[in-house]
């Protein structure tokens, strides 16, 4: 059995194909979404995922073919080479194995590929079509969160790889992978051989890491160059390392290496992408998504035109209000906000400058309450009683109002810092982002405020059960929230600034630095400009003849560690280094600091960022 290269060939050269890791990113969308489950207690939250992020590729790639590949159970030919490849995989929760044949089936629905082999994990099926296709001279874009198909990469063949849950990506071609990794993609296997793998059991050789089996590559060129010449690898150590180490260095790299030549039958009509115009694929579509209880991707499907994927769609707001006249006959105006003092409320605003756009929603209610800057004192009078506020990322709302002298009490869920607190690597906590993974069949968020209301008071219900789930409700609670008034009368009230101490420090780092600008030059021999990559790297490399440690595309790299490294070769690099300190203590924190005080209080007011870091300190901007 084999490819119909042919065919294949013949009417796929050209244009682009899409290929997916089907078991990476259903694993990836299983992690990122909470576990969501149809009525009857199906989980679908990694289809659902998974869907989401497929529509979004084909809006971005239009790609002309799509497969999908997908691993079997059952051992592959590395498992018969080696019983322990891949034994220390964790084994996958029943809630995910059940949405494989789940998305399968929905795959199928569309007429989508489903790619697998017998004996062959799907990292094969994708190398060898990717092979096929990068010999017919078309693109293709290989998606998946598994590093090992970066040898793949080529000229023609690029790898999306996801880097958190399945929204973050980083797109790969040689340069990337050379820059990021340091080795061509075609030495991938080499360096597994070399440092082996541990999510794959992969033994590699006792002692040598991914940097010495970086340095061996550099080299040598392969791994089997350095095991037939070991006398080029210069570290003694990792020379007698790598001969003791041959059997395993072999077995690891072919373990790593991901065949080429999987014997599929396969046309390129099996990998044309779909028609969504196609009447017998809308029905089987519209099927699998009713069962599936897909409601925002039954509208996308609905919204489709000609053969492109529209952005458009998404579930209504689950509110009790109607679209259109129906939810502006139930908005009331702010001075009748009196009547909700005590109730729990979801708060959505706008801030242009000092312009307050302010929405004001019972979680569970049908009215809206909607007003502007110019209704102040009935929305401070509202804002000031102690009644229980929701809301998403509501520190600029407290500023705007402790900046005029009132009080903003009554806080007791910020969605944004929930959001946070429960995935502090996420790094994006956009209504619209936090929605997508809390609420992923609720409508896009954007634009009408009563309805970014109504969306913040259903959030936090999802949000309350997560803390709960994930026992953060006394963190939250007790830390979180209060840390959050905290910090926004902390940047109302700002940070007091000695300008003129600022000023004389200025004045002696100028002095100090051109001090070591003359010493600079006269251990060149002449003048030139020290802050100049090229100018620099010209002086050290070529008139001093220091050795380059290392070269970029537009010449010798003057970085950090590369000036570091020849600290002890020349006292000009010691004179740089110095240089460089004081230029950017000047420019960043004695001028840089004097700019941003206010002159007329002579207090420096910064934004204390409390969903930055995932290791829970703060970071601030502006400085």
């Amino acid at each position: 059995m084999s490819f119909a290269k042919k065919n294949f060939i013949k009417v796929v050269n050209g244009l682009k194909l899409l290929l997916l890791d089907g078991h990476s990113l259903l694993h990836r969308a299983f992690y990122a979404l909470p576990l969501l489950t149809t009525a009857d207690g199906r989980p679908i939250n990694a289809v659902y995922g998974f869907w989401n992020m497929l529509w979004r590729l084909l809006e971005e790639e239009r790609p002309e073919g799509l497969g999908v590949a997908f691993d079997l159970k059952g051992p592959t030919f590395r498992h018969e080479e080696y019983g322990a490849y891949k034994g220390t995989r964790r084994k996958t929760p029943p809630e995910l194995n059940a949405q494989i044949p789940l998305l399968q089936d929905t795959l199928a629905a569309a007429g989508i590929a489903v790619i697998s082999k017998p004996g062959f994990e799907a990292d094969d099926c994708l190398g060898s079509i990717a092979s096929l296709s990068d010999k017919a001279g078309h693109q293709t874009l290989i998606v998946s969160g598994d590093r090992d198909l970066l040898q793949l990469v080529s000229s023609r063949t690029q790898l999306l790889l996801t880097k958190r849950g399945i929204s973050q990506t980083q797109r790969y071609g040689p340069e990337e992978v050379r820059s990021t990794f340091g080795v061509a993609p075609e030495q991938i296997p080499d360096l597994k051989g070399l440092a082996g793998d541990s999510s794959d059991n992969i033994p590699g050789v006792t002692g040598i890491g991914e940097k010495k089996a970086r340095d061996i590559l550099q080299v040598s060129g392969s791994l089997e160059e350095a095991l037939e010449h070991p006398e080029k690898v210069a570290d003694i150590r990792a020379r007698k390392l790598l001969v003791a180490g041959e059997p395993s260095a072999r077995l690891s790299k072919r373990l790593a290496t991901i065949s080429r030549d999987v014997p599929l039958i396969l046309v390129w009509q099996d990998l044309a992408a779909p028609d969504w115009h196609a009447g017998e694929i809308r029905l089987a579509l519209r099927r699998v998504f009713r069962e599936l209880e897909f409601h925002s991707l039954l509208k996308r499907l609905d919204g489709l035109g000609g053969t492109q994927i529209s952005a458009t769609g998404g579930e209504e707001v689950r509110a009790h209000w109607t679209e259109g006249d129906g939810i502006r006959t139930q908005i009331r105006q702010v001075s009748e906000l009196g009547e909700l003092v005590g109730r729990q409320v979801a708060l959505a605003f706008s801030l242009d400058g000092d312009d307050l756009k302010l929405a004001v929603a019972e979680p569970e209610g049908e009215t809206c309450w909607l007003g502007r800057g110019q209704d102040v004192r009935e929305i401070t009078d509202f804002v000031s009683v102690a009644t229980p506020k929701i809301g998403h990322d509501l520190k600029p709302l407290q500023r705007h109002f402790l900046a005029k002298g009132e009080t903003f009490t009554g806080l007791v869920f910020d969605t944004a810092v929930a959001a946070y607190l429960l995935n502090p690597s996420q790094g994006k906590y956009s209504l619209e982002a936090v929605c997508g993974r809390y609420l992923p069949d609720h409508a896009p968020v954007d634009g009408e405020l009563c309805r970014k209301a109504a969306t913040i008071g259903s959030l936090r219900t999802a949000l309350h059960r997560a803390l709960q789930a994930a026992d953060l409700n006394r963190l939250f609670e007790d830390v979180e929230m209060p840390l959050l008034e905290v910090l926004a009368e902390m940047e109302t009230h700002g940070i007091r600034v000695d300008t003129q101490a600022l000023a004389e420090i200025s004045d002696e780092l100028g002095r100090r630095i051109d001090e070591l600008s003359q010493r600079v030059y006269s251990l060149a021999g002449s003048q030139f400009n020290i802050n100049s990559t090229r100018q620099l790297g010209a002086i050290l490399f070529e008139t001093l003849s220091l050795p380059p440690v290392k070269k970029t595309k537009t010449g010798y790299s003057t970085d950090a560690d590369v000036l570091e490294a020849l600290r002890e070769r020349h006292p000009i690099i010691s004179a740089i280094l110095d240089y460089r300190q004081l230029v950017k203590l000047k420019s960043t924190y004695a001028d840089g600091l004097g700019a941003l005080v206010n002159p007329e209080t002579g207090t420096l007011h910064t934004t204390f960022n409390q969903m930055i870091a995932a290791t829970g300190r703060l970071s601030s901007t502006e400085p």
